[in-house]
């Protein structure tokens, strides 16, 4: 269910992971590739829980050391992308679903 990150764990680390192969491959400098590692965890944070900003703001509160508005372009077309990915996915289902079954008290 996550590590220490919590139950965002996995998409940011399976986004991450995938942002950072591409700029190992195409042998990108630190900031772009700090910067496609970001935009991989946006896209994994919106996708798995359909919200984009939180996304958004998870990458520049976690993963990016300041807010550069020519950081925030990618982070919102990743953002979007993951969200519209799994979205078409799911047919507009959530991906984790909570189901309470508790006592009920009369």
């Amino acid at each position: 269910m996550g590590g220490s990150a919590g139950l965002e764990s996995p998409t940011a680390v399976t986004g991450s992971a995938i942002g950072s192969n591409y700029a190992q491959t195409y042998r990108l400098g630190y900031k772009e590739r700090t910067l496609l590692l970001a935009a991989g965890a946006t896209a994994g944070i919106a996708s798995a829980f359909n919200a984009p900003i939180a996304g958004i703001m998870f990458a520049f509160e976690i993963l990016l050391t300041g807010v550069v508005f020519t950081d925030f372009i990618p982070l919102v077309v990743a953002a979007v992308c993951g969200s519209l990915f799994s979205r078409i996915l799911l047919q507009e289902d959530v991906l984790f679903r909570v189901l309470y079954q508790g006592i009920i008290q009369l």
